[in-house]
């Protein structure tokens, strides 16, 4: 069947100048390739995404729900004022934030959280604070 499809492009180009047979076969040969290609990407994808999912090594990263963040002020926190945290506990990455105090009885006697102190992130408010409560256990 290809031989026979080869033979009548042949057979038709025959009249055509050595150039344009160049590009027809050239463009015949990419048009090939193309399929060849796309004809693999489709049954190769599945497997390469459920190999991608089995061998993830970043699924450690992900943060749950309930987990909180390490954090180490950069600035001091003192009652209702806004500091700054720089998260931690993710190892490699360092990531910055505004920061204030979690609890609102910490805020009311105007707690003081110094520069320098270890906190858990707890959340974070709907304009992007961390709130922030001092590490016990250190």
């Amino acid at each position: 069947m290809i031989i026979s499809i080869i033979e009548k492009i042949t057979t038709m180009t025959e009249n055509q100048p050595m150039y344009m047979q160049w590009l027809l076969w050239s463009f015949l040969f990419i048009l090939a390739f193309l399929a060849v290609y796309l004809l693999l990407t489709l049954l190769f994808s599945p497997l390469l995404f459920l190999y991608n999912k089995l061998t993830d090594k970043n699924k450690n990263n992900v943060l749950k729900e309930d987990d909180f963040l390490m954090g180490e002020l950069v600035t001091r926190i003192v009652g209702d004022s806004v500091g700054e945290v720089l998260e931690i506990g993710s190892g490699t990455a360092l990531s910055s934030y505004p920061a204030k105090l979690y609890r609102k009885e910490d805020r009311e006697k105007d707690i003081l959280l110094p520069k320098g102190t270890q906190v858990l992130i707890i959340e974070f408010d709907a304009q992007g604070i961390a709130l922030v409560v001092q590490r016990e256990d250190l």
